[in-house]
């Protein structure tokens, strides 16, 4: 368990000094649809209807919305250098 998580760990680290180098963005809509996707019965219409319970939710990990955006945004980036946006 443990060499698997230091493996994981060395793995985000890599990905995410590859995103910085290759200048790679994510914009904050690319996030909401991200979060959209992940937690769709909190939005109704793409806007967020049930905030308190999103809040609740991310608690249970030990996450807040701010950190939980921040680590949207990380694993977007590595997703992208791995399999990069088309055109």
């Amino acid at each position: 368990y443990a060499p698997q998580m230091v493996d994981q760990m060395i793995m985000d680290r890599a990905l995410a000094y590859q995103a910085q180098k290759m200048g790679i963005r994510i914009t904050d809509e690319e996030v909401r649809n991200a979060f959209i996707s992940t937690f769709p019965m909190f939005y109704q219409n793409g806007q967020l209807v049930a905030r308190e319970q999103l809040e609740q939710t991310l608690a249970q990990s030990g996450q807040s919305i701010a950190s939980a955006v921040e680590e949207m945004r990380k694993t977007l980036g590595q997703t992208l250098v791995v399999e990069p946006r088309p055109g």
